[in-house]
C-alpha cells in the first residue's frame, strides 16, 4: 500500500482535472508539491520573479491554451503578492486556480503570532468565485475537485485553496482502490461541454 503526502495527492488530483503546468515562487511550505511535480514526467513548473507574474503567467496560459494552469505562491507575503494577477483574472473571468500553503492548521482561528500566518481565505474571497481551507488530507480530492467545478461553471472566474502545512507533508497510505476512487475527473464533477 503506497504511502502519499498531501502534496502528492494534490498533484495528481490536479493532473485528473487536466493540469500540466504550474507558476510559482519557491518555498518551503511548497516543497512535497514541488517534490511531486518533479516525480512526474506529465508536469512542468515555471519560476518567474514574483508571485504578480506567477498569477499572471498563469491568466495567460489559462486564455491561450484553454487549459487550467495553476499558480502556487507561498504563505502569507506570497500569498498577497499574488493578489493584483488574480484579481485580474477575476475581472476578466479566467478560470484559473491558486493554491497557498497555510501555517499549520493548530497555528489556525486565530493565528498564532506565526511569521507570515494571515487570513488568505479572506484577503482571497473579494477576487475568487470560490476559496477553501483543506484542513485534512483526505478532503484534499473533494475541495480540488469543488474549486474546479466553481472556477469552470456559470461565470468562470479563479478559485482558491489553502492548505496548511501539516496537511502538506502528512503522509498516509492509500489502497490502490481508494486512490481509484479518490481521483476522479472531470467528466464527474463538473460540466466539460461547451458553453455557447
Amino acid at each position: 500500500m503506497p504511502k502519499l503526502t498531501g502534496g502528492e495527492l494534490l498533484v495528481k488530483c490536479l493532473e485528473v482535472q487536466g493540469v500540466d503546468t504550474f507558476f510559482s515562487i519557491s518555498g518551503g511550505q511548497l516543497l512535497s508539491i514541488y517534490d511531486a511535480i518533479n516525480d512526474n514526467p506529465n508536469m512542468r513548473l515555471i519560476t518567474p520573479h514574483s508571485e504578480w507574474a506567477a498569477a499572471s503567467m498563469a491568466d495567460g496560459y489559462t486564455r491561450v491554451k484553454g487549459k487550467p494552469a495553476v499558480v502556487m505562491s507561498t504563505v502569507g507575503a506570497g500569498a498577497i503578492s499574488a493578489v493584483p494577477g488574480i484579481g485580474t483574472a477575476w475581472a476578466d473571468k479566467t478560470p484559473l486556480i491558486s493554491i497557498s500553503p497555510q501555517v499549520q492548521s493548530w497555528k489556525m482561528d486565530p493565528y498564532h503570532e506565526s511569521l507570515q500566518g494571515c487570513d488568505q481565505e479572506a484577503i482571497f474571497r473579494p477576487i475568487t468565485k470560490w476559496n477553501g481551507v483543506i484542513r485534512q488530507w483526505d478532503r484534499i480530492p473533494e475541495l480540488v475537485q469543488k474549486a474546479f467545478r466553481e472556477a469552470f461553471s456559470g461565470r468562470r472566474g479563479p478559485a482558491h485553496l489553502d492548505i496548511p502545512a501539516d496537511v502538506l507533508f502528512a503522509r498516509k497510505s492509500v489502497s490502490d482502490a481508494t486512490l481509484k476512487r479518490m481521483l476522479v475527473g472531470p467528466d464527474h464533477t463538473r460540466f466539460t461541454g461547451e458553453i455557447r
